[in-house]
Formats: structure tokens, C-alpha cells, sequence
């Protein structure tokens, strides 16, 4: 259920901090209850209020790959007339306060000369507890701070480093810079223990959702593969090479616009790389990255009600398009994590007290359904385990994606169809991987859908393929219809159970929005047929062209905003164009329908035409404004199999 702040319980504070935001960082929110709240109000930046709902969106997805008190949480701010005004951030103070409980003791921190000196600070209110930011440490602070941590005067708790530096990667972080990075110092066992913690995040899924709609100038120049998943960058993390995260603790930044949040330190980038070589923080990385690609696709839409109302159909899109994105995301992430050999130790070498203790970070008290998604983690630990024990040396992400009945078939096919005919150690490609799996299941429609479209795709035939399709004709086989939706229009009516069948369709994680597409225009042509005969078909397809569309009057139906969305690889086209736009596949549903209301429309002037003269009206279809990847090519739509 949304949940919002009154602009007017607000106070905003004397204090107003100018960092590309308008920031409220004295605010108090005044509840109802008479309880006073310390909190950071951040103003809309820009009109395009969609920007703010997505930053404290992403707020929610990194509470839930994080462990929640390392990051405030956030609550949207509206004024008198609902308009939304900007976002509420907890204080940090509260979040550390419940980390560590009533009786920690916290450290003050001094740096002069390359030496850390603590002092015990009492915290009778959060406004006493010491917290940093990396922008407001002298340069060198952290490579000190590794020092100390190595001549054991202090330690570093690098399991929420690894948490803090992993969920960046993990959702497409972009704005990871020092500023937003912060520690406090807590005694611990009679040392000062260093502890790791973030803000802000209004530019993570950067690749996925916000280079459409935001992102600096120097991004622009971007293709596909800006936040590409590699093992090189998995094994060395956080040593990034592959992927270009602009402001990232190992990459320095010659050309940052903002200097001091910059890492520009070479001695505190080279303590950044050498986590990589530490056990222990490797040890926090890979358990991280596990849980990562555990949290299941209702979570990720569960965390997201906070924000966006499931009952608006505008703000229910804006949960599909993100769910959609971090699932893809996953689904990228975890194909590679099951090509290198540490990882798969992990997986196989968990005991049941791990297991159930991994599961219950994911799963927390106030997560509705909580029974059913503890027995759905752990069912999902079992079988990444089992499915661990099948991977073979040289096994490509490719293979792995096919191993582990992940094939998302385009977006799959985009970030690793390079490695189609690439043989692992046994010989086998992905296709030969695909073929032996289908012959050990009883029902192997998931992998005959996965066939057709590595062999559409460029994958070449081998010759156990060869030898399984003499027996079963791979290529005739209808992937589409084993989804489901064209069966559901069957049952359809009218044009709001037609939206809502669409709606669903759009919302539906386990696809890619290539095959949604797709799958639309494999609906509306069954739906046609259908009700071809049907007086009320005229009707229902005008009200689908103004869902489609909008008119004069009305919008067109947020319902259908992922036939809408874009798909170009080029940011620099995403920014001009926007996340909506004329696809090919909106131009080509448009035609669809103009062409059944024209013979429609034929059929009743051939009626009366004895009596009248007048031509029957005509029906235009919309210009195409350039979808980049989507070319209507009269071609068969696609295969694909649910997950």
C-alpha cells in the first residue's frame, strides 16, 4: 500500500544544501501522533515527476538487496492538492541507531598524516552519533583506514562493504560516488569497527530505465553493453573492467563533474582493488551476489507498492517496467555467476542452517505471502545445488543460462549470443546443452521453444541436434501458444477484458518485451478471429486504438505502455527519444486493426451502397516513428517458453 508525507507536517529547517538538488538536510516531519521525525527532504529537481517516483522506487529495491539498515528508507512527499512535491529520506542516525542497538558506543574520527585516531563519543540522541561521508574525508582516508584494519587497530566490517559495493553492481548503480558512500565507527569487541553504508539512489538501473529519461552527457555516447556482466569483473570485483559505471570506488574520474565526490585518490582506488584479494571480503561478495539473484519477481513487485499504486494503471506499468528490468538483470547476473568455479562452490556447499539463514535476509517479517516465499527460496537453493553439480569446464554463459531454464530468449541472445557455437570442455555447445536436457525431461516444450530460437538466431545445427530432430520436428513447433494468452482470448468479451489480458501480458516478468510485443500481435490477430462474425467487433476494435493510441479526449492507456516502449541500444537515442514511443510494433497493431475496421466498413457500404453514394469512411495508419530494433518484417513471431 503507497504511503506519503504531508508537504505541510514538514519543517523544512533553516538549512538548504544546493547538490544538483534543492536538500532539506535539518528537516523534522511532525506525524499526527504529535512523534517529531529527523529527516533529509529532497525536492523534485525537475518537473517530470517520474524521475522522483522512480528514485524512491529504486530506494525500496536497494533496502531489498541490501540488508535494510544500511540504507534510509524513503516516503514521497505531496503538498495540499496531492501534487507530489519531492522525497522524505529517514535520517541516517535512525538507521544506525537500530543497527547497533541502545548501548553501542560510537567513535569520533580524526585523520592527520596518513594515522586514524578514534575517540569514544556518547550518543544519547541520534543527532550524537558520528557518521562520514567519503566527500567530506580527506583523500587517502580509506586506504588509512585498510592500514589500520591490517595492523589490527581497528577492523573493517567488509560484509557491508561487500553489500554496499555488490547491490550498486547488481542494480546498474551510476551515481556511486563519494557522497554517497558513508561509514560511522562503532566499538566492537574492544576496537573500533569501521561499518559501510549508502544513500541516494535516483541512478540505479542507469542501463535499463534511466539512460532513457536521464543521464549525464558523458554517458550518452553508451551502447548496449555500458553495464555488461562479466567473470573477469565478478572474479577481480570490485576491480571493474568491463562494465563503465561512471562513478565507481576502482575507476578514476578525469573528467568528473563534480571533483569532490570524484575518486580521484590513488592510493584509496588501490585499496578499493585490493579487496579482491582478500578471502573474507570475497567470502561477503559471493554470498551477496547469491541472494541477489534469489529475491524472487513478487518481492521485487511486493517492495515497489510502497511507492507506486497497484490500482493506478499509470504507476502499475511503472512497477512491470521496473520489476521487468531488475529481473532481466538477474537473470544476466546469475548466467554468469554459474560459469565460475567459486561460485558453484558456494551454492553446492551449503548446509541447512545457511540455507535458512540466507533465505531469512531475503524474507523479512512484513513481507505478505512470507510462508509461500520461504518455501519458494529455499525450493530454488535446492535447485541451483543440484543444477551446480551439472556445469562442465568451459561451460559458457550461454550454457549456463540453458542449464539453469533461464533462457530469456532476445535479452539472452543480445548479452551472450556471441558464445552460440562455443564448445565447453565435453565438447557440447549450447544447443547440444539444450538437446541432452530435453531428453531426460518428460515434457520438453521449454527446450524445443529454446532450440528454435537459437537456430533462428544464428546457432548452428549440430549433430546430436540433427539426431533429435529426425525424430521431433523442432522448428513447426508453436511456443506461442504454450504461453497461454493466446488462449485467453477466447475468452474474452469486450475491450476492457481485452486491456486487461494485454495489461497482464505487459506485466508478465518471465518474458522479454521483444517477445511481449510479439505475443500482442499473436493476441489481437486470435482476437479477431475469434469474434470475426461478432457486431461488437467494430466497437471493441476502436476502443483498442484509442487504449493504443490516446485521442482528442483521453490518453492513451498505461495498460500498454510496453508495446509503447523503446528498445534502442544507443543512449544517445534514448535521450532524445524518450522511454515511449511509435514502435514498429505499435505501428503494426495499428494497421492490424485499421485493416479489419476497413473490411468491416467494406462489408456495411456494400450493404447499403444500392442506397447511398457516399464511400465508406477511411481508416489511416499512424507513420512509423523508428523503434531502432523493431522493423516489421512479416516474419512468424518468435517461440518462447515460461521459465
Amino acid at each position: 500500500m503507497t504511503s506519503f508525507y504531508a508537504l505541510d507536517q514538514i519543517d523544512l529547517g533553516p538549512t538548504l544544501k544546493h547538490s544538483g538538488h534543492e536538500v532539506y538536510t535539518h528537516a523534522v516531519y511532525k506525524a499526527d501522533e504529535g512523534e517529531a521525525l529527523r529527516v533529509v527532504y529532497k525536492k523534485n529537481k525537475t518537473s517530470n515527476l517520474d524521475l522522483t517516483r522512480f528514485e524512491a522506487s529504486f530506494g525500496e529495491l536497494a533496502r531489498l538487496f541490501l540488508p535494510a539498515d544500511l540504507t534510509p528508507g524513503q516516503t514521497l512527499v505531496k503538498d495540499q492538492q496531492g501534487e507530489l512535491t519531492g522525497i522524505a529520506s529517514e535520517h541516517i542516525g535512525y538507521v544506525i541507531a537500530h543497527r547497533e542497538g541502545k548501548h553501542a558506543v560510537f567513535n569520533q574520527l580524526s585523520y592527520t598524516n596518513d594515522e586514524c585516531f578514534f575517540s569514544s563519543s556518547t550518543a544519547n540522541t541520534i543527532d550524537d552519533i558520528p557518521f562520514y561521508f567519503l566527500d567530506g574525508c580527506k583523500p587517502g582516508l580509506f586506504h588509512a583506514l585498510c592500514l589500520a584494519a591490517q595492523n589490527k587497530t581497528i577492523t573493517l566490517d567488509l560484509k557491508s562493504l561487500a553489500n554496499v559495493l555488490t547491490t550498486s553492481y547488481s542494480l546498474e548503480e551510476d551515481d556511486l560516488h563519494r557522497g554517497n558512500f558513508g561509514f560511522y565507527v562503532v566499538e566492537q569487541e574492544g576496537k573500533p569497527q569501521v561499518v559501510f553504508f549508502k544513500i541516494d539512489h535516483d541512478l540505479m538501473l542507469a542501463d535499463s530505465v534511466m539512460s532513457h529519461c536521464h543521464t549525464r552527457f558523458l554517458n550518452w555516447f553508451h551502447g548496449s553493453d555500458a553495464f555488461q556482466i562479466t567473470a573477469r569483473d565478478l572474479e577481480n570485483f570490485p576491480d571493474l573492467q568491463d562494465s563503465q559505471n561512471y562513478y565507481w570506488p576502482t575507476i578514476k574520474r578525469l573528467f568528473a563533474f563534480n571533483t569532490r565526490v570524484a575518486y580521484s585518490n590513488d592510493d584509496d582506488i588501490s585499496a578499493f582493488v585490493d579487496l579482491a584479494n582478500s578471502p573474507e571480503f570475497c567470502q561477503h561478495k559471493w554470498q551477496s551476489f547469491y541472494k541477489h539473484i534469489l529475491i524472487p519477481p513478487q518481492l521485487i513487485q511486493q517492495s515497489l507498492t510502497k511507492h507506486l499504486n497497484q490500482a493506478a494503471p499509470d504507476e502499475r506499468a511503472k512497477n512491470a517496467l521496473i520489476t521487468q528490468s531488475v529481473v532481466a538483470r538477474q537473470a544476466k547476473l546469475r548466467a554468469v555467476l554459474f560459469t565460475i568455479p567459486t561460485f558453484r562452490q558456494l551454492v553446492t556447499s551449503m548446509d541447512e542452517t545457511f540455507r535458512h539463514k540466507l533465505m531469512q535476509t531475503i524474507v523479512r517479517d512484513q513481507v505478505q505471502g512470507k510462508e509461500q516465499l520461504a518455501i519458494d527460496i529455499t525450493t530454488a537453493m535446492i535447485f541451483y545445488e543440484n543444477v551446480a553439480e551439472s556445469f562442465t569446464d568451459g561451460d559458457t554463459p550461454l550454457h549456463a543460462a540453458i542449464r539453469l531454464q533461464d533462457y530469456r530468449y532476445h535479452e539472452t541472445w543480445q548479452d551472450f549470443g556471441h558464445f552460440a557455437n562455443q564448445k565447453n570442455e565435453q565438447g557440447q555447445t549450447p544447443l547440444d546443452v539444450c538437446v541432452a536436457m530435453a531428453k531426460k525431461m518428460d515434457n520438453p516444450d521449454y527446450m524445443l521453444g529454446v532450440m528454435q530460437h537459437l537456430l533462428s538466431a544464428g546457432a548452428n545445427e549440430t549433430a546430436s541436434y540433427q539426431q533429435f530432430a529426425a525424430n521431433c520436428d523442432v522448428r513447426s513447433f508453436d511456443a506461442m501458444a504454450k504461453t497461454g494468452y493466446p488462449q485467453r482470448m477466447d475468452l474474452v468479451k469486450n475491450s476492457l477484458q481485452l486491456k486487461e489480458v494485454l495489461r497482464d501480458l505487459g506485466g508478465d516478468y518471465r518474458y522479454s518485451l521483444k517477445i511481449k510485443k510479439e505475443l500482442a500481435l499473436v493476441c489481437v490477430r486470435s482476437f479477431i478471429k475469434n469474434y470475426k462474425n461478432n457486431n461488437e467487433l467494430q466497437s471493441i476494435l476502436l476502443d483498442l486504438k484509442t487504449y493504443l493510441n490516446g485521442s482528442n479526449t483521453e490518453p492513451a492507456a498505461p495498460e500498454l505502455q510496453f508495446i509503447r516502449q523503446l528498445r534502442s541500444q544507443l543512449w544517445i537515442v534514448r535521450i532524445v527519444r524518450g522511454l515511449f514511443g511509435g514502435t514498429a510494433t505499435k505501428v503494426e497493431l495499428n494497421a492490424i486493426i485499421n485493416d479489419e475496421l476497413s473490411q468491416i466498413a467494406a462489408k456495411a457500404y456494400s450493404g447499403w451502397s444500392f442506397f447511398c453514394c457516399t464511400k465508406p469512411p477511411l481508416i489511416t495508419t499512424p507513420t512509423p516513428t523508428g523503434d531502432e530494433e523493431e522493423t516489421p518484417t512479416g516474419e512468424p513471431p518468435t517461440p518462447v517458453q515460461p521459465t
